[in-house]
């Protein structure tokens, strides 16, 4: 998927992808509203902004 662009991704390009990655694998339980609301909705927007990033449409 990401192997024909990725000669012009950034270092923090790549950071990104890799924070979506992550948060993708990561158990969703531990991001339920009444865990940490703030916590939940920072993730939301690195994973808007990684989904940016590759040319997708937002989460």
């Amino acid at each position: 998927m990401l192997l024909a662009w990725s000669e012009r991704i950034t270092n923090m390009e790549k950071y990104k992808i890799k924070a979506i990655r992550e948060l993708r694998s990561v158990d969703m339980d531990r991001f339920k509203p009444f865990r940490s609301k703030k916590r939940a909705m920072g993730n939301k927007i690195i994973v808007n902004n990684a989904a940016i990033l590759m040319g997708a449409k937002k989460v």
